[in-house]
């Protein structure tokens, strides 16, 4: 353990957006939309213990996060704003190889295919401990299950998933699955994946590319579809 004395100044900053993402994350827990859970049949407690939440409003969260110590400019800076913690929005904890919560993703919950409005929001790059092209939703937990380890397609259906006991499941949001994502799994030990990404044609060619551009000549790697 080290003294704060210790660290230097960027590191003493890191570590408070940890604990603003990690204070954010709890408030979000305690505020369940029922009815949008309840169609998707997720237990409310299984939510809670995800970290998957809303906010009443984005004026009543940023006055609870001001109470715990943190002041609007540095919730600004660090991407804790309107965007993602707003009303009618559903909001997944996301959460590093180590389990910190380093970013979030909102779900409209009022989204339709006549909608014009983005379904999810991500937490951008303005984050200092965000980076979604080496973030595998899951993976804290995934890495201590047995293989293969199946690669979904967005947060809900990893939630699905884990609802019915499935825990050795990752799920890549707001972007492509990199070659960083790839190299992360290898160096965890993951070597035997399932691919499971959507089934339409975009589906099965993004398969295809992932396939040979990633996975190809690898005969460590194991990878099925």
């Amino acid at each position: 353990v080290y003294e704060m004395s210790e660290l230097t100044p960027e590191e003493i900053y890191q570590r408070r957006v940890y604990a603003a993402y990690e204070d954010a994350a709890d408030l979000i827990s305690y505020h369940q939309p029922v009815d949008y859970i309840t169609l998707r049949k997720w237990p409310s407690s299984m939510c809670q213990e995800l970290k998957i939440g809303t906010v009443i409003s984005f004026q009543d969260f940023i006055e609870k996060m001001i109470t715990r110590g943190y002041d609007r400019k540095f919730l600004s800076d660090i991407d804790i704003g309107r965007s993602i913690f707003n009303e009618g929005m559903l909001i997944f904890s996301i959460k590093d190889s180590q389990g910190r919560v380093v970013g979030f993703a909102a779900r409209d919950m009022a989204h339709s295919k006549a909608s014009k409005k983005m379904k999810f929001i991500n937490t951008s790059s303005k984050c200092p401990i965000y980076n979604k092209s080496r973030i595998l939703y899951g993976l804290h937990i995934a890495k201590l299950t047995k293989m293969p380890v199946y690669i979904f397609e967005g947060y809900p259906d990893w939630v699905t998933a884990y609802k019915h006991g499935l825990k050795n499941v990752v799920a890549i949001g707001g972007t492509a699955l990199t070659r960083e994502h790839v190299e992360i799994l290898k160096s965890m030990g993951i070597k035997d994946c399932i691919l499971a990404l959507d089934g339409d044609d975009a589906g099965q060619g993004k398969i295809e590319t992932l396939l040979d551009d990633y996975f190809g000549g690898d005969e460590g790697m194991r990878v099925r579809i």
